[in-house]
């Protein structure tokens, strides 16, 4: 077996035809009187799927969180590179967005955060829940894959699919 039998290739048409379907998804669970107020989207891997749902749903209350956790495949202890500002997200109904849940630590961090700012409004949307066991289950996900995933715009991604 090659190392492409362990990869996902989300190509750009992929992607979009799935983020369509969970902005459908986030839509139809949301009461036209009861929209989100703010994306939160979780850099890097959320950013673009978090800014393609904040347009079409029109919000335009956009913050990012920054966090890293990954080195070379591995997970390791997370850290805050970047907040968002929480003061501007109490009150508010926050639509958290990242590309995927893997274990489930950065969801669990990130749920502790909005605990700690008394934001207490929100859901978590992903395109893919990858997680073995459901320590942190997504409010609105596309699939389910429990490959390593290489989303088009990530630098290696051309290179690995050919």
């Amino acid at each position: 077996m090659n190392e492409k039998d362990d990869l996902f290739f989300y190509t750009p048409e992929i992607f979009y035809k799935d983020s369509n379907l969970l902005v459908e998804k986030i839509k139809k669970d949301t009461p036209q009187s009861e929209p989100f107020d703010v994306v939160l989207g979780i850099a890097r891997g959320g950013i673009v799927l978090a800014y393609f749902i904040a347009t079409n749903l029109n919000i335009s209350d956009f913050y990012t969180i920054r966090l890293k956790s990954y080195h070379k495949k591995k997970q390791s202890e997370l850290e805050i590179i970047q907040e968002p500002p929480w003061e501007k997200m109490k009150g508010k109904k926050v639509l958290v967005v990242d590309d995927l849940i893997d274990q489930g630590n950065t969801a669990k961090y990130i749920m502790k955060l909005l605990k700690i700012h008394q934001i207490e409004n929100y859901k978590f949307a992903v395109l893919v829940d990858k997680q073995i066991d459901s320590n942190v289950k997504p409010d609105y996900s596309i699939k389910i894959i429990k490959k390593w995933i290489l989303f088009f715009w990530e630098p290696n991604y051309l290179e690995k699919r050919l």
